[in-house]
């Protein structure tokens, strides 16, 4: 009895074991919940994982009348694909297919069927599908209430489900004091949506030129930022001159008022002194215009004004300026300048100033200079006689008052000289004494005197017939080729006449003069005849040449000082420029200082600078050129400009696997003067490149950044060009040619068409380590489950820093990209159960221990039986058929048919005992034991 008792107990234990197994496991693993973007590709993973064979499987539709439409499938290995969107499936059992999403209708009801024998066996998924928004963004510029604002208006469009449409400010969130953000929702009949987000900003509160619209959106792995320039106010530079035009014979002040530099740009208004009607009507405005710089988007306000110089001496002329980011109203106020007469003088050609002078009559070639002091522009001189106009032989020529003719006694009076300029004047008065020739008088002979002396510059001889009656003739005899300046000059005194000629000559000359005063006189019975010798000069000037460099206003000259030291006179030094083959040259005055002085000791020095633009004329030779009475013929001393360095050139490659686009940065700096940067593209490619220069210190620097897709210039050369009209150089750099040729798992992996990893529960850092294969500088490494949500990376693994849990196992797909190259993996991910694995063991290990240890019961049981049946005889065939009965009813149901006859015809007859224990030992337990494990 107790041996039926745990037989039965025993196979309801195996029976319910395999009915658990097979109830709560299904043979058919499948995502229930998939979600799809329109356009995109969306795997779809159906898995037969029982033993029997798959005869036929397929993958059908929902319909909206509720029929099932048939998609792809096999039968007896062919496979079928009614839809091209589908692809075939991986083998029967196996229905994991990818569908091109290409409308959202296929958003709808699917399964997967597998048919073995009679069976099916299927289960429904359900596909949702995505649409991403198209993102676009403009700006409008609004004026309320005397207020500037600008609206930036960010739409997301074709979005299923509605995007999410947010602002950044300065990369903050903008408040709602000064800025409003208002939302519109438009859905539309295929069940997209459009999200539109209007930001209202006022332009003087903004400091930055950016506002970003930031959109979220399921379909997008990350939040897209759209960045847009927005205007903002610039302070302009207010500034105020004036100028002197003379036009049509008349003078007149011009007025400008500048507001440099402003956004927008400034508003520019005119006040004059008194604001009168007359005030307003003699003023003319020469023209107002707007000035744009493209390079910083800002705009120059320029106004000008025309008054008559004399009608607004003095005057205040103000300019107001208004513009958005003044507080108030911008004053600026120039006065206009005021005119004045200093004095007026009659000056002898000594430069004494007189205002009686004595002419002897007969006398030529008198001339009164006319000074003039003040500050007018101009001024014109008319002169008068007191008796009324000059005479006709009289006139005023610019600062002069000539007497044309020999001197009459009808000149003698008083004069009065005027200059004006407008309503202002200043007079003179002279008064000119004409003294009659005299009666003859007895000749009284001249006394001749030669007096030499030296100046700064010259050497005076002088020559004098002094106390003559009549006035003697005295004069210079010089030989040819000598340069001289004779200076006459006559005086009388009691009737007595002195006359001096003075004969200015150079200091030093270069070889020795004999000159002659004759003087002619009828007292004397002959020419009285004086000569004077001219010493040489013989010391010659000694010539020094320097060479240096300066900076002014942004441009390079090299300046050239030439020095001569000698004795007086001092030299003249002179210019001269050779042409670009280094032949003709030219006189060269442009910018050349000269400066000259006396030593104590007599010496003189002259010292001339002439600075050269570097840049224009490098390569050329500059010669200074020194003249003196004392050399035979001028002395040379040339000089190179030096030559100019070209502009150092650096190129550099930027390149991140996050950007589509690569920059090549080329950088220069110079020295010397302004150039241009330019590329040179491969294949009469045109490119848009940003460039920036600028001046620091007074050095020349410029950069150009271009912008381009890789695939683009790929293997290619890239050049940089840095040119102007004097100099030209270049950079080459190569774009280098990348390729990935693979992505690879460096974990341990089952070897099969979908590689395994396994990880491990409840464990902290794991990781999942990858290797790109191929010529790349860097790379970008994305994952992603099979729902297409993110997996965490870090440089070329997958991590969870956090403990592993049953969530994580799936299928993940992961991407190596590098701009347009790129490598995938797929790779299935195991998660394993420490309680599992053991209770899996306990499964597995407890049935089959218990049931060899009821063989082992059974077999101890029929043994004992054996040896109780030879030592006691007296036991009944009864008692062994109820042992027997007892387990032939505990195994009946597992016998062949020949075992289920009656135990009485199994049975031998009892001298044949012996058969009966084999037959029943050839009896078995078995236990099924189904896991998916």
């Amino acid at each position: 009895m107790r041996l039926k008792m745990g037989g039965s107990a025993l196979l309801y234990l195996g029976l319910m074991l395999n009915v658990l197994a097979n109830c709560c496991c299904s043979d058919v693993e499948i995502e229930k919940n998939v979600l799809g973007v329109l356009g995109e590709t969306v795997v779809l993973r159906c898995q037969y994982l029982g033993k029997s064979e798959v005869m036929a499987s397929y993958w059908a539709e929902q319909q909206s009348s509720g029929n099932w439409k048939q998609l792809v499938g096999s039968f007896m290995q062919m496979v079928k694909v009614n839809d091209p969107k589908f692809s075939a499936p991986v083998s029967p059992s196996n229905l994991t297919i990818t569908m091109n999403i290409t409308s959202l209708e296929d958003e709808r009801e699917y399964k997967c069927s597998f048919h073995y024998g009679f069976e099916i066996v299927e289960e429904r998924m359900t596909l949702t599908v995505l649409a991403r928004p198209s993102v676009q963004i403009n700006v409008a510029m609004t004026l309320e209430n005397g207020t500037r604002y600008q609206k930036v208006t960010c739409s997301a469009a074709g979005g299923k489900p509605e995007a999410v449409v947010s602002w950044l400010v300065y990369d903050q969130e903008p408040n709602n004091v000064a800025f409003s953000v208002t939302t519109e929702t438009l859905q539309h009949s295929n069940s997209t949506f459009t999200q539109t987000s209007t930001l209202r900003l006022p332009m003087h509160l903004m400091h930055e030129g950016n506002v970003t619209c930031v959109v979220n959106h399921p379909a997008l792995a990350k939040s897209t930022h759209v960045k847009v320039r927005v205007q903002t106010f610039v302070t302009p530079l207010v500034t105020m001159n004036t100028t002197l035009l003379q036009d049509e014979g008349g003078e007149f002040q011009v007025v400008t008022c500048k507001a440099v530099n402003g956004r927008p740009a400034a508003s520019l208004s005119w006040s004059l002194s008194g604001d009168t009607t007359e005030a307003r009507n003699i003023s003319m405005e020469v023209g107002s215009k707007i000035e744009m710089d493209m390079d910083t988007e800002t705009e120059t306000a320029i106004s000008s004004r025309r008054f008559p110089a004399h009608l607004h001496e003095g005057w205040n002329i103000t300019c107001m300026v208004t513009h958005p980011t003044f507080p108030s109203e911008q004053r600026r106020t120039i006065t206009l300048p005021t005119y004045r007469f200093s004095a007026m003088r009659v000056l002898t050609p000594n430069g004494e100033a007189v205002g009686h002078v004595l002419v002897d009559e007969g006398q030529s070639n008198v001339t009164f200079q006319l000074e003039v002091t003040g500050n007018v522009p101009r001024y014109q001189i008319n002169c008068t006689k007191e008796d009324g106009p000059l005479s006709t032989d009289m006139t005023v020529i610019g600062s002069f008052l000539q007497v044309m003719g020999p001197v009459g006694l009808h000149h003698a009076g008083k004069y009065e000289c005027q200059a004006s300029y407008y309503n202002h004047t200043v007079s003179v008065d002279l008064e000119m004494q004409v003294v009659p020739r005299e009666v003859q008088q007895a000749p009284v002979a001249p006394n001749v005197t030669i007096q030499t002396w030296e100046e700064t510059n010259h050497r005076i001889i002088q020559c004098s017939a002094a106390d003559a009656v009549p006035v003697a003739n005295v004069s210079w005899v010089l030989p040819e080729g000598l340069l001289a300046t004779i200076w006459p000059n006559s005086t009388l005194q009691n009737r007595a006449h002195t006359v001096s000629v003075a004969l200015l000559l150079p200091v030093c000359l270069s070889e020795e003069h004999r000159v002659q005063c004759v003087i002619e006189h009828p007292a004397l019975f002959e020419t009285d005849i004086r000569e004077v010798t001219i010493p040489a000069c013989l010391a010659g000037p000694e010539v020094n040449v320097s060479i240096s460099t300066t900076r002014e206003n942004g441009t390079r000259y090299t300046l050239v000082t030439c020095r001569a030291d000698s004795d007086k006179p001092a030299a003249t030094i002179t210019w001269s420029l050779s042409d670009d083959h280094g032949g003709n040259s030219t006189s060269w005055s442009e910018g050349v200082q000269t400066v000259n002085w006396t030593s104590p000791n007599g010496s003189a020095t002259v010292v001339s600078t002439a600075p050269i633009p570097t840049l224009s004329f490098f390569g050329r030779t500059l010669a200074c050129i020194v003249t003196h009475k004392a050399l035979a013929e001028p002395v040379r001393r040339e000089t190179w400009i030096p030559a100019v360095e070209p502009p150092k050139l650096s190129v550099s490659l930027i390149m991140h696997p996050n950007s589509p686009l690569c920059l090549i940065v080329c950088e220069s700096s110079w020295e010397t003067g302004t150039f241009n940067l330019s590329w040179i593209l491969p294949l009469n490619n045109t490119g848009r490149a940003v460039q920036r220069s600028g001046n620091v210190t007074g050095r020349f620097w410029a950069n150009s950044t271009y912008k381009f897709p890789l695939d683009l210039h790929e293997g290619q050369n890239l050049t940089c060009q840095v040119k102007n009209e004097h100099i030209s150089a270049e950079k080459t750099l190569h774009i280098p040619q990348y390729y990935i040729s693979s992505l690879k798992l460096l974990n341990p992996a089952s070897s099969t068409a979908v590689q395994r990893v396994s990880l491990k529960t409840h464990l902290h850092d794991q990781r999942i380590s990858l290797k790109v294969c191929g010529k790349i500088p860097a790379f970008n490494i994305t994952c992603v489950r099979s729902d297409d949500s993110p997996v965490r990376t870090k440089g070329a693994a997958i991590v969870f820093p956090s403990p592993v849990s049953l969530h994580d196992a799936g299928l993940y797909t992961c991407r190596a990209s590098f701009h347009h190259h790129s490598a995938t993996l797929s790779l299935q991910v195991e998660v394993t159960e420490e309680e599992q694995e053991l209770w899996n063991i306990f499964m597995i290990c407890f049935p089959t221990a218990l049931a060899v240890a009821l063989i082992l019961i059974v077999f101890a049981c029929v043994l004992c039986r054996k040896y109780r049946a030879d030592s006691s005889a007296s036991v009944g065939s009864s008692q062994k058929h109820e042992s027997l009965a007892a387990l032939t009813s505990l195994l009946a149901e597992h016998r062949s048919p020949e075992l289920k006859k009656p135990v009485a015809q199994v049975l031998r007859p009892s001298s044949e005992k012996g058969q009966l224990y084999p037959e029943l030992v050839r009896y078995s337990i078995v236990i099924d034991i189904k896991s998916t494990v």
